[in-house]
């Protein structure tokens, strides 16, 4: 659990067992994102939504993470089973911009539809669960790291790729610059699990009282974020 980890309440919302409602976005949330009248706050919400005019915040929370430089959080929603029992978990690749430059103009090439393999980074100082994402050989010598999933998915989805004779990982769209290179990979995970298995359920996806609270908080390894 995070209380078991050290991590203490935000100022904005002290007690860790009351869920907080509001009609409107909370001011600790809104401030995590753009704000609407900075002058490239179209281009971020087509970099996040795909879409200049579909600017619902939650969404630009669930995509875009609602990261911040001044501190660790990043921000997902919980993934959830459709009524085919499918998930379908959208992220941006995490770390591209500690990989070498080569693999920054390659990212640049990828396309909608381009699927990425899934490995794991086991002797990753900062995490021994990281899964690296890498092109998948559609060219010859074709072998470039794109970065890594995200965090909260290495545990859940880390087993259940070991055995895949495909990239599960599908890219869905690529943001060229001046567009910043943690939005230049949208990627989407969809994969279908036995019935039985039990996936995001574990301490790490607990929340704190009996009620869901909405957006998951989750600390980001600063090399990767």
């Amino acid at each position: 659990m995070a209380k078991d980890a050290g991590f203490k309440p935000f100022t904005a919302f002290p007690d860790l067992l009351v869920s907080y409602e509001s009609g409107r976005l909370f001011p600790f949330f809104q401030n995590r994102l753009l704000s609407k009248s900075r002058r490239e706050y179209s281009d971020f919400v087509r970099w996040v939504s795909g879409h200049s005019e579909n600017d619902d915040p939650m969404l630009l929370l669930a995509r875009s993470g609602g990261q911040r430089m001044t501190d660790s959080l990043e921000l997902f929603p919980m993934p959830e089973r459709d009524e085919r029992g499918h998930f379908h978990i959208h992220f941006f690749a995490h770390g591209l911009r500690h990989m070498p430059a080569s693999a920054a103009t390659r990212a640049e090439e990828l396309v909608r539809g381009d699927h990425l393999l899934v490995m794991k980074d086991v002797q990753n100082p900062t995490d021994h669960r990281a899964l690296m994402l890498r092109t998948d050989d559609k060219y010859d010598q074709d072998v470039y790291f794109m970065g890594y999933m995200p965090r909260y998915l290495s545990t859940e989805v880390g087993s259940w790729v070991e055995g895949l004779g495909f990239g599960p990982v599908q890219v869905l769209r690529v943001n060229l610059p001046p567009a910043p290179i943690q939005y230049r990979i949208m990627c989407c995970l969809e994969f279908h699990p036995p019935e039985h298995a039990r996936l995001f359920e574990g301490e790490e996806f607990t929340p704190m009282n009996a009620t869901p609270l909405g957006p998951v908080m989750f600390s980001r390894p600063s090399r990767r974020g």
